[in-house]
């Protein structure tokens, strides 16, 4: 029979952390004594993406790419893990929903709700359709956001793949599909992220309106 994930809280307190604190949550994360390097963390990174999109010059950035960077394949790719993890958060949303129940997965991890469903649905997975939709209309924006994303979209890929065998290892049922899954997933990401970087050289000057009108049509 398939052993059951243990909750955070079950095992924060099997970690003796006192009880007083077990409710403190940040992020959908269990308070623990890393709490502070966690939120130092995710400010310094906030601004430095902040930071790093202001001082961006995307005509520039596109003017550094090579003749032919696979600008449907990355689209196409960056399309299909949107909608396709958009459909499997959306379907335990919604799920619950219409049963006028809570998540499972907000029962699972004891929080007020899940917070990955709140950046992906909100942030993530909006970004990366748009940044499909400026690639395949050759946007200099397109060009900055696609590799950003496609290295967010393996990384987190082999994020999961390593927790899906960690969690074996504990005797946790994982379905071979959601493995196999999120293998190909991975692999493809990582592929694409390496062609399309490759892409990139040094830039002599700014684009062309002849070049930008070259590149929406590829």
């Amino acid at each position: 029979m398939a052993r059951v994930a243990p909750r955070p809280l079950a095992v924060a307190r099997r970690a003796g952390v006192p009880d007083a604190r077990l409710r403190d949550v940040a992020l959908g994360i269990c308070w623990n004594r890393l709490f502070l390097v966690y939120l130092a963390l995710f400010g310094l990174s906030l601004f430095a993406l902040i930071i790093g999109f202001a001082g961006t010059d995307a005509n520039h950035v596109r003017a550094t790419f090579r003749s032919r960077p696979p600008v449907r394949w990355v689209a196409g790719y960056l399309i299909v893990i949107a909608v396709l993890v958009a459909g499997m958060w959306l379907a335990e949303e919604v799920g619950a929903l219409l049963s006028s129940t809570v998540p499972p997965s907000v029962l699972q991890f004891e929080a007020p709700t899940n917070i990955v469903h709140v950046f992906d649905l909100g942030i993530v997975l909006p970004a990366m359709v748009l940044a499909a939709a400026m690639l395949l209309r050759g946007r200099p924006w397109g060009y900055v956001l696609a590799p950003v994303l496609l290295v967010k979209a393996a990384t987190i890929g082999l994020w999961v793949v390593a927790m899906i065998w960690f969690s074996a290892r504990q005797g946790y049922h994982v379905p071979v599909s959601y493995t196999l899954l999120f293998v190909a997933l991975t692999a493809v990401g990582g592929a694409l992220a390496w062609r399309f970087i490759a892409e990139i050289g040094p830039a002599t000057s700014l684009p062309t309106p002849a070049r930008m009108e070259a590149g929406s049509t590829r």
